[in-house]
């Protein structure tokens, strides 16, 4: 537990088991960079390429454009992440074809006590091939964005011989009724299954710990969760204010905190009666800066210390708390914060182990204390900047109002857009607006409003730039911030997301890579290069003959005809969106076809 060489990536969490599949995810994140999001579906491409990757801030080496395609199309309509409906980040430019995957599975919501909603967890659902179920349960400091910061994770996976985690599955469950926007049946109703299932799953807690804990803040009154006082206290936390740092426990023997340079300096005379550290910079990247962008711009990348951690000994031993609160009033009486309280009576995991310094000789490995660098009080503090301050309200009420996309098809694959606001802007003067669709670079068109103040804006788009997600740019002063709503769609074609797929794979070249994708396997993988290398044939019946498709169809057909399935399905969207197959693949694929049949029926 938090040693600097246990490193583990977001991705790596949220891979299911060999032998397994996802079957329903639901995560939640403060900030949100949609880009991020398609990462989750990729970190089951990545299992089933058998691959791995190293960060999930990009699509890992290996992970082609139609290895993505596939693993959204498998998995897209089983993932939902509630994030703060102020946070949500435009993506980067590569791959906005693919956001009309992910739109649905994006809920916005905001706290019901007008603070952040902040909490970092994910309770996932895995199948095996028989269909038995298992659960996974993250508990994290880290948002869903390209971040450079030091976080924790704990991970929970369901054991028979675990421990019941009280008010996980009322968390779950409740989490739908704090969106900008009721969510889709079809959303709804699989989350609530798996919120029912939660109450009784048992979950083994990490090595050496006991006593599992989940504390919620931020929906009900809920118990101060730490004790009056202790012997030693360890607080980790970016951000801080000094009426929390008083009201944490009192300790008789070490009271030690952690935190950024800035925020210690803030705190004040509260946290001089802590022992104070910052992290050390070596273990980290620095992180690109937004220039004249407001202080919590989503599109900001953090670096520095992010983990929040409060650790106590008594004579009974040791309890940690870890999870999305930081030591501030907001984190423990506005904000939607969760903490996982986990018991331990190993002298490894106690405060005192913890801050312990190696002496000469010890093993090289790291450990926490070499993080910490000794801080003591400097002057010199970041001037108020209140435009900065200002942008950031009026983007967290502008993201509290429903939007609403009307599409209209003007002409055969050509579409008109009415993006408008339920409800008047409530814009201070001074702020200018523009915006564009998520799916689009860049748009020099001017917001209009109506007479009653509401947005109302208007665009023309092709089938894939068809796009919930609305990119808000609010500008004052030459400050700005940028932002992304998601608009409830109206009249968009039934079958977009067929058509897109045909679309995306509609020429000869992509739709054999991505047969090429959808049915490798562990025993013929096949890597980016050797996907792209495809390309360079002709799509002769001479040259399909060459390919690995045939071969890859065979084993398929051999192993689990079922997975033809999807082959099929995918044939008869390109055909049905007008696409066409390559020469000799229709001979192939019947024949293939006709035989997976017989197999599937009996």
């Amino acid at each position: 537990m938090v040693r600097p060489d246990n490193r583990r990536t977001l991705v790596d969490a949220l891979r299911p088991l060999p032998g397994t599949r996802l079957d329903c995810a639901v995560g939640t994140t403060y900030t949100l960079n949609l880009t991020t999001l398609l990462m989750v579906p990729a970190a089951h491409a990545l299992l089933d390429a058998g691959q791995s990757g190293d960060s999930e801030d990009e699509a890992p080496e290996g992970l082609t454009p139609i290895g993505l395609l596939d693993a959204l199309h498998r998995t897209a309509d089983r993932i939902t992440l509630f994030c703060d409906a102020a946070q949500i980040a435009p993506p980067l430019h590569r791959r906005r074809a693919l956001l009309g995957f992910i739109e649905q599975a994006v809920v916005p919501v905001t706290a019901p006590r007008g603070g952040a909603f902040h909490p970092k967890l994910w309770a996932l659902r895995h199948v095996d091939e028989a269909g038995r179920p298992t659960f996974r349960l993250l508990v994290a400091t880290r948002n869903l964005t390209f971040d450079r910061c030091w976080d924790t994770i704990t991970v929970l996976e369901s054991d028979p011989g675990g421990q019941r985690l009280a008010g996980i599955g009322d968390l779950v469950r409740g989490l739908p009724a704090l969106s900008v926007t009721s969510l889709p049946d079809a959303r709804h109703k699989p989350i609530a299954a798996l919120a029912d299932e939660l109450d009784a799953v048992r979950f083994a807690p990490p090595e050496g710990f006991r006593n599992l804990r989940l504390h919620v803040f931020g929906l009900d009154e809920g118990p101060w969760p730490f004790p009056k006082s202790c012997h030693r206290l360890l607080v980790v936390s970016p951000f801080l204010s000094s009426t929390t740092l008083q009201r944490l426990p009192t300790a008789t023997t070490r009271r030690a905190l952690m935190s950024r340079p800035e925020a210690l300096s803030a705190a004040g005379q509260a946290a001089s009666t802590y022992e104070c550290f910052t992290l050390n910079s070596a273990v980290l990247d620095d992180a690109p800066d937004v220039p004249r962008a407001s202080r919590d711009d989503p599109r900001r990348v953090q670096d520095g210390l992010h983990a929040k951690l409060y650790v106590t000994d008594d004579a009974t031993g040791t309890s940690w708390w870890t999870g999305s609160a930081n030591a501030t009033g907001a984190a423990f009486e506005r904000n939607v914060e969760v903490l996982l309280q986990l018991d331990t009576t190993a002298e490894r995991h106690s405060v005192r182990a913890l801050l312990q310094q190696r002496r000469e000789g010890d093993p090289e490995r790291r450990t926490f204390r070499d993080l910490l660098l000794s801080w003591e009080a400097e002057d010199g503090h970041e001037p108020a900047d209140d435009n900065r301050d200002e942008l950031d309200e009026v983007r967290r009420a502008v993201t509290a109002i429903p939007f609403t996309a009307t599409v209209a098809e003007s002409e055969p694959g050509r579409y008109e857009v009415t993006y408008r606001s339920d409800k008047p802007l409530p814009l201070p003067a001074g702020v200018e607006v523009r915006c564009r669709p998520a799916t689009v670079a860049q748009l020099d068109q001017p917001s209009v409003f109506d007479t009653e103040g509401r947005l109302v804006f208007c665009t023309s788009a092709t089938l894939t730039n068809l796009s919930a997600f609305l990119v808000i740019e609010l500008t004052l002063a030459g400050l700005s911030t940028v932002f992304v709503v998601r608009c409830t769609l109206h009249g968009e074609p039934e079958d977009r997301r067929q058509r897109l797929i045909a679309d995306l794979v509609g020429d000869a070249h992509r739709l054999v890579r991505y047969l090429l994708a959808l049915l490798a396997d562990d025993e013929l993988p096949l890597n980016g290069e050797e996907v792209d290398r495809v390309g360079a044939y002709d799509w002769t019946g001479a040259d399909l003959e060459r390919l690995p498709l045939t071969e890859v169809m065979l084993r398929a057909l051999a192993k689990d005809p079922g997975r033809l399935r999807e082959v099929a399905d995918l044939l008869k969207t390109v055909r049905d969106g007008g696409g066409q197959l390559p020469d000799g693949l229709d001979g192939l694929w019947d024949a293939v076809w006709h035989v997976a049949q017989e197999d599937i029926h009996g």
